[in-house]
């Protein structure tokens, strides 16, 4: 805390309190947080002679994609309409967010990023959305154990989400930012753009939804659009998703919002949610997927759309193997960590195709001992005996890497 002269206010009691020109951020975990921030920044500014703000952010709170991408685009969009915005942030976890400075999702930047989860990432364009989709997607394939269809299931609702920014929100920057709990095989994401809003999106068009709460509960109806060239079904999509996988969503944009949660079934309104700036007061969606439950697109669809998986036909050879370059796909053959990434990428991979896997060791000269135990050795373990043969493939190992390997395989099976 913030204890030296003037700087000194005692905010222990608030989650958000202002002082001046100045906001102390204690907690921020709710999109009534974000009204909160919205509504005190905003009364900063009231003042004519004001034009800067001060954000402190002096202690420990837990970092959530929906309260941190729509901070990053409240900070820019101040910054944007000239405010001045300095930040004082002693809060590590926050700071590795980028949520002051969100990276562009170039090729520079994705190549640097080890752990794309947990930045908030501002896109501009339809190309940034397309790479930082296919990072995200080939990070998850390494890091989290999907059940079938999860993965193409995320995939699909990310896409939607960001692309809706600049299909209705008519405004050129999005932020996104997702998170792995990795223990409960939960994912969570959220959008926030700075946009004109839900409801004013339906102007001109044939709907005449006559709140937010309104705006939202239309949007969520199959083929209902603000845009001819779009088919309405994104935020239905994604409904249908999260019915069958148990997850929930939360929708808030201009003024109203929706949280719904199938776990519990809890659909809440509210319509007195604060916003920045009426003229252009935004959207945040906010998405949570459980990847331990199974989530079939063809009956989320009720039949109508079943999406193709570019990711898996693009591995596919003439044969009718999804083949897996492992030089190219492994971030090193030396570690433990490195062999886990390779075997949760090869679960899901099946998990999300009934062709075989070719997993190509061509190039690869040397595995440890460690990395072929966490990845071939485990692998075998794990699934299913009559999968093995079926399923998976091996090719282009080296004598020396095939011994080490087969070791790892009779260790596990306790030969």
């Amino acid at each position: 805390m913030y204890q030296v002269g003037k700087n000194f206010v005692n905010t222990a009691d608030q989650r958000i309190a202002r002082k001046g020109k100045r906001l102390f951020v204690n907690a921020f975990e709710t999109h009534e947080d974000i009204g909160t921030l919205a509504k005190l920044t905003s009364w900063i500014l009231h003042n004519p002679q004001t034009n800067n703000v001060v954000l402190y952010f002096p202690q420990h709170f837990r970092v959530f994609p929906n309260t941190i991408a729509p901070l990053a685009c409240m900070v820019d969009h101040l910054r944007n309409t000239g405010v001045k915005v300095t930040v004082h942030n002693e809060v590590p976890e926050l700071n590795e967010t980028c949520f002051d400075s969100p990276p562009l999702p170039s090729p520079e930047n994705l190549s640097e990023m080890v752990r794309p989860s947990g930045i908030v990432w501002k896109y501009t364009n339809s190309s940034e959305v397309a790479a930082l989709l296919d990072t995200v997607v080939e990070y998850l394939a390494r890091k989290l154990v999907c059940e079938q269809g999860v993965l193409l299931a995320l995939e699909w609702c990310m896409n939607e989400m960001l692309d809706n920014v600049f299909q209705h929100a008519n405004v050129k920057a999005g932020y996104f930012m997702f998170q792995l709990q990795q223990e409960r095989r939960r994912l969570s994401f959220c959008v926030a753009d700075q946009g004109i809003g839900v409801l004013h999106s339906f102007a001109g068009s044939r709907y005449k939804p006559s709140s937010a709460v309104d705006a939202i509960t239309l949007a969520l109806q199959r083929g209902v659009t603000t845009n001819d060239e779009c088919q309405g079904n994104g935020l239905w999509g994604a409904s249908e998703i999260i019915t069958l996988n148990h997850g929930q969503m939360t929708i808030s944009s201009g003024g109203g919002a929706i949280f719904y949660n199938r776990q519990t079934g809890q659909i809440k309104n509210f319509d007195t949610v604060y916003v920045l700036d009426r003229d252009t007061p935004g959207t945040i969606i906010d998405v949570q997927l459980v990847a331990s439950r199974p989530i079939d697109l063809l009956t989320a669809f009720h039949g109508d759309f079943d999406p193709v998986n570019l990711r898996i036909e693009s591995m596919e050879d003439t044969q009718g193997f999804l083949v897996l370059p492992l030089k190219k796909a492994s971030v090193g053959t030396g570690t433990r960590a490195a062999g886990r990434d390779m075997r949760l990428y090869i679960q899901n991979l099946i998990q999300s195709s009934e062709q075989p896997v070719l997993i190509d060791f061509a190039g690869v000269g040397m595995v440890s001992s460690s990395y072929a135990d966490e990845f071939v050795g485990k692998l075998y373990k794990e699934l299913a005996p009559e999968l093995i043969g079926e399923r998976l493939r091996f090719a282009n190992l080296s004598p020396t890497v095939k011994l080490i390997i087969t070791n790892a395989v009779a260790m596990r099976r306790g030969h």
